[in-house]
């Protein structure tokens, strides 16, 4: 009897490498915890020095929440012009250890443009988040606009995020299909 195949579909949790500034947002609007959810994500270990530093606000919880999803960066890679965390973000980037960046310091995002690095802000992340059914209308428009109160963006970022097609952000949703191949 020929062999049979099969093809199943696995859901596969897309790999997000953070940075510090927008670990830090989505844990301001309450995010986090649903990001951490429904995503892998990465977290180099110059940021998780950055959030867990002992004087700074919540460091205690990210070091709970954060602790598992370290991953080890060498010293010495600094690109120029950026900070040992948004470096490290965009290292591991090109050593293919995520799919994407989360990330909202300007001159990372700016480098992630200028090599074709899949990127989104936090201010992003709620549209994905409500795009993947995960949260409602109502929590989305609460946490951009906490977001937007607080000055965290400015009004270029504002209107070139609000530009972006939801059609365009499909890549970023949580979930990605993987397949395997299972011969009977």
């Amino acid at each position: 009897m020929p062999a049979r195949k099969i093809t199943k579909t696995i859901m596969v949790l897309r790999r997000v490498i953070a940075d510090s500034s927008s670990i830090i947002l989505l844990q301001k609007v309450d995010l986090l915890g649903i990001f951490l959810h429904h995503y892998q994500v990465v977290v180099p270990d110059h940021v998780y020095d950055e959030l867990t530093c002992k004087h700074k606000k919540g460091s205690s919880e990210l070091q709970h929440l954060l602790s598992a999803n370290i991953v080890k960066t060498s010293d010495n890679i600094v690109v120029r012009g950026m900070g040992r965390g948004e470096s490290s973000v965009i290292r591991l980037y090109f050593d293919g250890v995520g799919d994407f960046v989360l990330i909202d310091d300007k001159k990372g995002a700016n480098y992630c443009k200028a090599y074709g690095i899949p990127f989104v802000n936090s201010l992003l992340v709620s549209r994905i988040l409500r795009l993947a059914g995960v949260i409602s209308e109502n929590t989305r428009r609460a946490a951009a606009q906490q977001l937007i109160e607080n000055g965290y963006y400015s009004a270029g970022i504002i209107r070139k995020a609000a530009a972006i097609r939801d059609i365009d952000l499909q890549q970023f949703l949580p979930l990605s299909a993987g397949g395997n191949d299972i011969f009977r």
